[in-house]
């Protein structure tokens, strides 16, 4: 009940704040006819009682002041009762709109951008493997994933949903991607605003061998899986516990030379991204040798 009561005392103070302008203004077309028709109205039933046939003000300067401020308080009733009327519209609308407003604040805004020719998208490196085994050389690929919000976006994921040759069946499952820079290796990270993180993919070695950057490779006997020349597929998903961005496909063009491999992006289902009302930002960079390229996704 108290809040019952609040929210219409609420309505009473939005419906008598600023009633006076309009009335000053309007007076002498809603309140002089206003009172016209209330003094015809007092006439017509007071001549029942007392033979009078009508009704009049006060001659002289009493009366026209009299007239005024009846004029205008029947405006200001007039639009008290209009805006009291009107006035649980407004604050729910107005309470919407901040919520709203609120709400676009807080929301996680993601955009991640896969550019094979930009580093640290892509960068060679020499990889050192504590078995004893010689040194690689290695080109690592990696996607950037930003934050657009305002807000900090706690616990980051990636993961590789989907990978297969040509276009085959996806036979493996799914891997959990690593962040790059991340020591001990770290599968989720908390994203600062305007801070620009990599989700590591793929290292590519100059021995032809190719390892999914995720603790969950290789799957077994699955270690020579990228053995075969071609095109292979991928399928990735990044996001947190309040929204996660639309599946980002990419293509890999397998040529067997470790730093000529070639790499497609392939948007899917925008649609869908602009109703989640979440920012994504596809970077499509296409590299030389067009033979190289099949049909979109």
């Amino acid at each position: 009940m108290r809040k019952f009561l609040n929210f219409y005392w609420q309505c009473l103070g939005k419906a008598a704040r600023g009633n006076a302008p309009f009335a000053n203004d309007w007076q002498w077309l809603i309140g002089y006819t206003a009172l016209a028709i209330l003094l015809w109205l007092i006439g017509f039933v007071w001549a029942d009682f007392s033979g009078w046939a009508e009704v009049n003000l006060t001659n002289g300067a009493v009366g026209l002041f009299a007239a005024a401020g009846l004029a205008f308080l029947l405006t200001w009733g007039a639009v008290f009762v209009g805006r009291f009327l009107r006035a649980p519209a407004d604050l729910f609308y107005e309470q919407k709109i901040r919520a709203d407003a609120l709400a676009e604040r807080l929301m996680p805004k993601l955009t991640a951008i896969f550019d094979p020719k930009k580093p640290p998208c892509r960068s060679e490196s020499e990889f050192r493997f504590s078995d004893g085994r010689n040194p690689l050389n290695g080109m690592c690929y990696r996607i950037e994933v930003k934050n657009t919000g305002v807000e900090m976006i706690n616990d980051c994921e990636g993961y590789l949903t989907e990978v297969a040759f040509e276009e085959e069946a996806a036979e493996l499952g799914v891997f959990n991607l690593s962040w790059s820079g991340m020591y001990p290796q770290a599968l989720r990270v908390n994203l600062r605003p305007n801070v620009p993180r990599h989700l590591d993919l793929i290292n590519i070695f100059e021995n032809g061998s190719i390892n999914i950057v995720s603790p969950g490779w290789p799957p077994n006997n699955r270690e020579n899986f990228f053995l075969r020349h071609g095109h292979y597929r991928f399928t990735i998903v990044i996001g947190e516990a309040k929204s996660t961005l639309p599946p980002y496909k990419l293509r890999l063009n397998n040529t067997g030379d470790w730093q000529t491999r070639q790499w497609r992006s392939c948007p899917s289902d925008k649609k869908s991204a602009i109703t989640s009302r979440v920012l994504i930002a596809f970077c499509m960079r296409w590299l030389p040798n067009p033979n190289f390229w099949k049909s979109p996704i």
